[in-house]
């Protein structure tokens, strides 16, 4: 881009960002450790080698409270294969001394549930150990920064963090899935203002008209990736727009029949036959066999910035379309004739 002139460097930049394409950044690794701290929102992914990864994800970890607290992962996205692990390994200085803080091992589980699509889970044991910290009994490490906290030891049973999942269970986490149900947890980011709001049906009824604008969308989750949570179908029976996240976020794979309120590029597209059939695959409710999917494929699809899921009423948009043909008393014969 830099050989056509800066004007219209800037200018493919800014339309790539729009389509929600990758924006690569080559820093070298001094500079890259000063701006992670001093400007870590400018930061989404970071690729680098093993050693200097070693060095950013503790030098990170210490803005949010310290290794102690941060969750790590190692995912295959290729394979699936994942595996979740404390980042601070075995830590031997601490062996014996009931020191040892066991955040970082407890949010990596959150972190695998949340991966296996087990979402109510992975909230409730993080709701757990939020409760926890915010009573200021804690362990060494985080005592020491925290005014008022009482220093605690390592906990011998499980009983500092669930004795809060317990009190969260019946009331604080009732309270949160009736607010779930009602407003939606946020995966990614909230809607700009300037997104236009539309509603499924107007938007698929004029889609040209919107092609390459920014968008906020409400439909129901009619498919999830069952692979890796990074694409979403919504649909109403009848159309459907593909949701894609680009791995910047997942959602849990248990989406399916949740209400999905979408925010991003609406994008209509061409998709390879190849393209077409790997997502066929990942697919939990597809109705078409991978192999009968031929040539080229037309698309609408939104690259997504957020996606805020709330709870369904358990049909997915096929079904919610039948309800409204006819009461379920009638039979299928009689609901179609009144379609027709």
């Amino acid at each position: 881009m830099a050989e056509k002139g800066k004007d219209a460097a800037e200018k493919e930049k800014a339309q790539a960002m729009q389509e929600g394409k990758i924006l690569i950044w080559d820093s070298i690794m001094d500079n890259t450790l000063q701006q992670v701290l001093t400007n870590p929102k400018d930061f989404d992914v970071i690729a680098t080698l093993n050693l200097n990864g070693d060095y950013l994800s503790d030098a990170i970890a210490a803005q949010v409270g310290g290794i102690g607290i941060s969750p790590g992962s190692n995912i295959n996205y290729i394979s699936g294969h994942a595996i979740f692990e404390a980042t601070h390994g075995t830590a031997p200085t601490f062996a014996n001394k009931d020191m040892a803080n066991p955040s970082s091992l407890i949010l990596s589980g959150v972190m695998m549930l949340d991966y296996l699509g087990w979402g109510e889970a992975a909230d409730l044991v993080e709701e757990g150990l939020k409760k926890t910290i915010l009573s200021k009994k804690v362990t060494f490490d985080l005592a020491r920064d925290m005014e008022g906290a009482k220093e605690d030891k390592t906990p011998t049973t499980d009983t500092p963090v669930t004795s809060p999942m317990d009190v969260a269970a019946p009331e604080d986490a009732l309270k949160e899935n009736t607010d779930a149900k009602n407003d939606g947890k946020l995966y990614g980011e909230a809607p700009k203002s300037t997104a236009t709001a539309i509603a499924f049906a107007d938007l698929m009824a004029a889609p040209e008209k919107y092609d390459g604008m920014e968008v906020v969308v409400k439909g129901n989750v009619n498919d999830v990736c069952q692979a890796e949570g990074c694409w979403i179908i919504l649909g109403d029976g009848n159309k459907e727009i593909t949701v894609k996240t680009l791995h910047v976020f997942v959602v849990p794979k248990d989406s399916y029949d949740n209400l999905a309120e979408v925010n991003g590029v609406f994008k209509i597209k061409e998709i390879t036959e190849e393209q077409a059939r790997h997502m066929n695959s990942e697919s939990k409710n597809t109705k078409i066999k991978t192999e009968d999917i031929k040539g080229p494929q037309k698309v609408y699809t939104i690259t997504a910035t957020g996606i805020k899921l709330a709870k369904g009423d358990g049909k997915s948009g096929a079904e919610q379309k039948d309800d409204s043909c006819c009461d379920k008393s009638k039979s299928k014969t009689e609901c179609k004739d009144k379609k027709d």
